[in-house]
């Protein structure tokens, strides 16, 4: 008869959790090119290559006080953006992607809307541009908090140099809030926002923000 016991991780003191939990769940792995490219058909939509999958996100199925332990852990060492783009020139999405080597954790409408209870931003863009008959292309990602800074100087770029120069795109940022439902529904209050302002970005230029509970 075997003796093994089943291994109790609630037993484990919190602090050792919660490391856990941020080994499962926050610790992407370093990886080299990232093959983001133009597909070669008629409406050329932009194919981003995501991270290799290291998180694992069974850990949150184990049991309820394991699942809002692990979602609080991963809420705050990912904090997810949700970055919308919408163009007739795909170069324009591709650039900030595909020049600058930006991580996706998701890519795709079907896949990206899996992350809508757990990003922290959500960034719609639009690029102004000459009428044509060329169809719109939507690029729909979520990408790491910790990329959004490289992302936002690849996009000036993108804009600078596109067709219309600066100032031709439309930004709308909205800041969520997907603590609510946490063991720390206050974690995006005013006061740690003032304690630790990295946890969301701070915008240095004029840009329409909706704020959301």
């Amino acid at each position: 008869m075997s003796t093994i016991q089943p291994f109790r991780l609630l037993d484990l003191p919190r602090e050792i959790r919660d490391a856990i939990y941020h080994a499962t769940l926050c610790e992407w792995p370093c990886q080299g090119l990232f093959r983001h490219s133009i597909a070669n058909t008629p409406d050329r939509q932009v194919r981003l290559e995501v991270m290799a999958q290291k998180v694992e996100p069974n850990i949150l199925r184990a049991n309820r006080m394991i699942y809002h332990e692990a979602k609080q852990v991963l809420l705050k060492g990912n904090k997810f953006v949700y970055i919308q783009m919408v163009a007739r020139n795909p170069t324009l999405l591709s650039g900030a992607f595909v020049r600058s080597q930006i991580p996706v954790v998701a890519t795709g409408r079907d896949n990206v809307v899996l992350f809508k209870d757990l990003v922290v931003m959500k960034h719609l863009i639009k690029f102004a541009e000459d009428p044509g008959s060329s169809p719109r292309v939507r690029l729909d990602a979520i990408i790491l908090h910790q990329d959004l800074t490289d992302f936002c100087k690849a996009l000036a770029l993108v804009d600078v140099h596109s067709r219309r120069f600066a100032g031709q795109s439309w930004h709308r940022i909205t800041i969520l809030n997907p603590f609510t439902t946490t063991l720390s529904p206050d974690f995006l209050n005013p006061t740690n926002q003032v304690r630790a302002p990295s946890i969301l970005w701070h915008v240095s230029v004029p840009i329409f923000f909706v704020w959301s509970r």
